[in-house]
Order: structure tokens, then sequence, then C-alpha cells
């Protein structure tokens, strides 16, 4: 009798130690499949973020080369870049604003550059001339953020376009820049316009509430100007 229950005990024993080998594998399992999934999203933001860099440089070069009448210049990283550095003197911002995204756009510039370079170009001759300083950035934040929007229309990314405002450019300092990766996904991105005017500072914040938005953010094509539609302001 006491043979019979000794083997029913090893029975049990063994029977609780598959059960709990088997709950650990299902444990494994799901933990391996949450990671591949953690590491598949990380990688599609990471690519969704490189894309949008090159759509905003390339942009960016586009613009200006309009705005100013045939000048050249090239994107370049700015050293030691962080999201909210003190980059100028001035700052010139704008939002584009949308139900799947959101672009903090901002030109950071320093008076004395757009005087010496953009005076012939800058109209309203009885203003101060520092108002027609910033009246010249704002169109040019005006242009380069119309055609960002008209490069995500082509790819029926909806969005509207704020005024230009201006401020000093040390409030960046009050920003924040943090990357996230939820509830929503946020990544900031900063580069410089080198041409014979010198340098004008960009900076970019994007988030972005729906990541559905990501396939249609890398179909963008960033050389392509798509053609002109109305923007909606707010």
């Amino acid at each position: 009798m006491s043979g019979y229950i000794a083997s029913l005990r090893l029975a049990h024993a063994l029977r609780c130690a598959i059960l709990m080998e088997y709950d650990q594998l299902k444990v494994n399992a799901v933990s391996a499949d949450s990671n591949n999934v953690k590491c598949e999203t990380e990688t599609h933001i990471l690519d969704a973020q490189q894309h949008m860099s090159q759509v905003l440089r390339t942009t960016s070069i586009e613009q200006i080369e309009q705005f100013v009448g045939g000048a050249t210049s090239s994107a370049v990283d700015i050293d030691y870049y962080t999201p909210g550095q003190v980059l100028a003197n001035e700052l010139v911002l704008l939002t584009i604003s949308g139900p799947e995204l959101q672009l903090l756009v901002k030109i950071h510039f320093n008076y004395q550059q757009i005087r010496s370079r953009f005076r012939s170009r800058v109209s309203h001759a009885s203003a101060p001339l520092s108002r027609q300083d910033v009246d010249f950035i704002k169109e040019l934040g005006n242009q380069f953020c119309g055609a960002i929007c008209r490069k995500l229309a082509s790819q029926d990314i909806m969005a509207g376009l704020s005024i230009p405002l201006s401020t000093r450019g040390y409030y960046e300092i009050y920003a924040d820049y943090t990357h996230k990766t939820s509830p929503f996904i946020k990544f900031g991105e900063g580069w410089g316009l080198e041409g014979d005017f010198g340098t004008l500072y960009f900076s970019c914040y994007s988030e972005l509430s729906n990541p559905q938005v990501i396939p249609k953010i890398l179909a963008i094509n960033p050389t392509e100007d798509a053609p002109a539609q109305d923007i909606d302001f707010f």
C-alpha cells in the first residue's frame, strides 16, 4: 500500500514539474514575441525618422533656392546638436498639424545675417529693419512648410498649417523634445543650411499619433514637389 502511495506521489510530482516547464516555455515564447514586436516597431520608427529627415532637408534646400532666387545651398549636420539647443538669437516657428501627425518647425537666425544678405529682398522699406527681417523669415517658413504639407498630402496625410510666430531664440531652453515611442511617437531633428548667405538653422520636432502613418511617410518622394493645392490654416 505504501508503495502505491509513493508511486502516486512521484507521478504527481512529475506532472507538476512538466506543467511548470510548459508554463515557462509559454512565458518565454510570449516574451520573445513581445521583444520581436518591440524591435520591429523601433526599427520602423527609426526608418520614419531618417526618411522624414531626408524630406525636411531636401525641401529646405529647394525652398531657400527658390526664395532667394537661384542661391545654391547644402544641408549639413549641426555639430553636437541636441533637440532644444539654442541655435541663434531669434527664431520663427510654425506648426503643421493633422489627425495622424504634428510637426513643430523652427527657423533659427540672427538679424545681422539677414540684413547683410537679404536686404534687397525685404519689402516695406518704411518699416523698422528688424520687423522686415522677421517678415522675411516668416515668409520663408510659410513657403517651406507649405511644400512639406503638399508632400504629406501626396500620400494622403492631411495636415493644416499655422501662421508663423516669432520669438527669442533662447526660449528653446524651455522646450521639451524628449524622444518617445509611446503613447505617441516623438523625435527631433536639427540641421544647418549653408550657402552664400551664411548658415540658417532649422529644427523640427515630429509627433506621430498614429503608427499607421509610418508607411505613408516612407512613401513620400523627398525630391518631388507635389501639385499645388489649398492648405488649411489655423
